[in-house]
């Protein structure tokens, strides 16, 4: 006698969660698993799931017992271990030190660091352990967050939402305008941050650069000018 085909049934909030981890999950893995939960609940068996995803169907049953188990937490990618740091607590405490006190000047945060470490009879780099102590390397950009008027932009914002429910009932054809630019050199150095946090930098107007003009509409093609 076979065995019964086995399913996931999803409740409304379920469904919600699932489709989006699948939609906007950070990492591919957590993506493809909730796929398959979906998958599962619109009434694909293992076998067709192993084959749309093509993974083990093992994979499959196993990533199911996860859900059943645990829920979303239980389609995450577990923590890991990795290697272990290369600095003691006072050296990963001396780099974050140099690295917010010289954000900008990498050749002077790794020289300092190296100066300290050799006062200890040691010389490491620090590149890796303060990618591994949260920060990132990120070439510092523009913005104009630091020049705008927030209640403005607030107001901005509902008027744009208004022109899109325009367009959608067919009164009016709404474009997005905006410019970019391009320049033989590029003042903008790269930066140690916080992951997520990148330098930012106020955007001026005027600057010795080749100016872009672009229009995008929410319907159609875009054109440069």
């Amino acid at each position: 006698m076979s065995k019964p085909l086995r399913f996931i049934s999803l409740t409304p909030d379920q469904q919600r969660i699932v489709n989006n981890a699948y939609q906007y999950g950070e990492k591919r893995a957590l993506r493809r698993r909730a796929h398959a939960i979906l998958l599962s609940h619109k009434g694909h068996t293992i076998n067709q799931i192993r084959d749309i995803l093509g993974v083990k169907r093992d994979t499959v049953s196993t990533w199911l017992s996860q859900w059943e188990a645990d829920g979303i937490d239980g389609l995450q990618d577990k923590p890991r271990d990795g290697r272990p740091n290369l600095l003691n607590d006072g050296e990963i405490a001396l780099l974050q030190q140099l690295v917010e006190d010289h954000p900008h000047q990498l050749p002077v945060l790794h020289a300092k660091f190296q100066e300290k470490n050799r006062e200890s009879g040691q010389s490491r780099y620090p590149t890796s352990c303060s990618k591994k102590n949260g920060n990132s390397c990120k070439r510092v950009r523009y913005s104009l967050k630091a020049r705008r008027d927030e209640t403005d932009f607030r107001n901005t914002q509902g008027l744009i939402n208004a022109l899109k429910e325009w367009e959608d009932s067919g009164t009016c054809d709404l474009y997005f305008f905006d410019e970019t630019g391009f320049s033989q050199s590029s003042s903008l150095p790269y930066a140690w941050s916080p992951i997520g946090q990148p330098w930012e930098v106020t955007a001026y107007s005027h600057s010795k650069r080749l100016n872009v003009l672009g229009f995008y509409p929410e319907k159609g093609c875009s054109f440069i000018i």
